[in-house]
């Protein structure tokens, strides 16, 4: 895999990582992540 920028590397593999859950569900059959979260995520990582 190659970054773009290669010094933005933690931060993409970062973003990746959490995007990895985006589709999971409860029991219950609610999605784990709202738009709230991504927005704070968003938020927290500066992006």
């Amino acid at each position: 895999m190659q970054y773009d920028p290669p010094s933005e590397e933690d931060r993409i593999g970062d973003g990746i990582e959490y995007l990895m859950g985006v589709d999971l569900k409860d029991l219950g059959g609610t999605y784990l992540h709202s738009l709230e979260s991504f927005i704070q995520y968003k938020a927290e990582k500066k992006i």
